[in-house]
Order: structure tokens, then sequence, then C-alpha cells
């Protein structure tokens, strides 16, 4: 449901009732997602209460299921994954903020790009070009290696924490583009070596989520932050998945698990 806010309260009531009652009471389940755009106010909970209290207000039984999450969007992707101007901790807690200010049961959005933002592989290169919008300007192009490398870290993080994660279609391969309309390029099936690579990561990390209900469905628990390194727990009664995110050097933890099924790490002892 796009721009909730700038149509009557009732008029998303009315739709979620009657989808309700004309869809639902057969068993179905549908989820009801909203776009309420809204930005990140600054370091603190307060600053953001606006934030969180204009999107929270449209959640609940009697009107969505969920929004797209600007909040972390703006936390974390401007300032973490894209940019790297704040480090992991600020990563993590803002990724905890979005399990503990949301009205209790939604089931929050998050993403990556949209077709609102320049395409974050673009972004994540920041070659002055990502800004851009129209054929007269110089816009993005190829981007580097470094930018698959913050793609891969964007990736893994959105498919691996709460929530039903959006992909805006031409992420999951890294395809480059400037503003709006630049973002909205049409779809180049023509993948590099590199694209591929990045498209083979995300559907077999997406498999994985499929497969395992803990990174589906499970509670988000902070195992350790540092700088430039995060892992995370993803807990589903008796299923657990232990996540690491690396943007630094190799380093050596101690975890409570023994087995690797996706990414690169070796195992000591």
């Amino acid at each position: 449901v796009d721009a909730v806010k700038h149509v009557d309260d009732l008029a998303i009531t009315n739709l979620a009732t009657r989808i309700n009652e004309r869809f639902e009471v057969t068993g179905n389940d549908f989820h009801l997602k909203g776009e309420t755009a809204m930005g990140w106010s600054g370091h603190t909970l307060e600053e953001n209460a606006e934030q969180y209290g204009t999107i929270n207000r449209y959640i609940g039984p009697n009107g969505l299921d969920g929004q797209a999450d600007f909040v972390l969007y703006h936390a974390v992707i401007d300032n973490v994954l894209a940019s790297g101007n704040m480090d992991y901790q600020h990563l993590d807690y803002w990724t905890n903020r979005s399990q503990d200010q949301y009205v209790e049961g939604a089931v929050m959005n998050p993403y990556i790009g949209s077709h609102d933002t320049p395409r974050f592989i673009s972004r994540a290169e920041d070659s002055g070009t990502q800004w851009n919008q129209w054929a007269e300007q110089d816009r993005p192009s190829t981007p580097t290696a470094e930018a698959y490398d913050k793609a891969r870290q964007a990736l893994g993080w959105l498919l691996t924490t709460p929530g039903a994660p959006i992909m805006y279609m031409g992420d999951e391969s890294g395809q480059p583009g400037g503003a709006d309309p630049d973002n909205r390029r049409m779809m180049d099936f023509n993948l590099t070596d590199q694209e591929s690579d990045l498209l083979n990561f995300t559907s077999e990390l997406a498999q994985i989520r499929l497969e395992n209900i803990a990174l589906r469905r499970g509670t988000y628990s902070t195992f350790h932050v540092s700088e430039d390194l995060l892992v995370f727990e993803m807990t589903y009664g008796n299923n657990s998945n232990m996540i690491v995110l690396n943007r630094g050097y190799v380093d050596q933890l101690e975890i409570p698990y023994d087995e690797v099924i996706f990414g690169d790490a070796t195992l000591f002892d």
C-alpha cells in the first residue's frame, strides 16, 4: 500500500477490514505491507520517536501487518552498508531497535534499495554519479570490486535478519543506477561475471533462508559486535543459526557452532 500517510486513516482501516472479511476468513492470510516514508533523525531513540510512531500508527489488528522499515534503511543502509561511515556496532544497535520499537506482532519489511532510491551498488561505489538521474548526465556504470563486496555484506544482512525482506528487482545481481528515474532502467539479463557471482550468492542465501525457519521467523540476539565484525543468532524454538558479518580482516572468534553452511570460514578444534 503506497503512500499510506497521504490518505485518510480510515482508508487503511477499511482496506484491511475488507480484505480480512472477503479473503482471510477462509484461512488464507495476506501480508498487508505499507509504505509510510520516514527518515532517521539522529543517534538516539528519543530523536526518532516520531519516525517510529508515525510508522506504527497504521499497524495493528485493524490495519497493516507491517511496513517498509524506513528508520532502519536510513540508519544502516545510508550510514553503514553503503557508505561505510559508521561501524557494525551502529548496524547492530539499529537492527535491534527494529525488534523492540514497532507494534507487537508486526512483520516489518527491511530493504536495501527501492524504486525511490539510487541503486545500492552505485551508492556503495560512491563515484559521484550515484545521485545523477538524467541521460545527459554522467550516470553510474560498471561497479568496482569493492562495491560488490559491500553488496554481499548488505544482502547477507538483509536475508538473515528478522522480518519479510523486500528486494528491488536488479539488486540481487548488482544492477547500477542513479537517482529516480535512472534507478528504473530496463533489466539487463546479459550479466557480467561479477553480476552472475552476486546473483548466485543471493540465490543460495535466499534458499538457505527458505530452508531455515530460524532465519525467517527467529529472534535476533547479538553474540559479538565490534567495529567491523557482527555476530548474531537467529533462534526459533530448538532451531538456531549464527551469522557472522565481517567487513574487516581475518579474525578468530570462539562460538558454540561447529558447522558452516554458507560463506567462507575456517573451524579450529
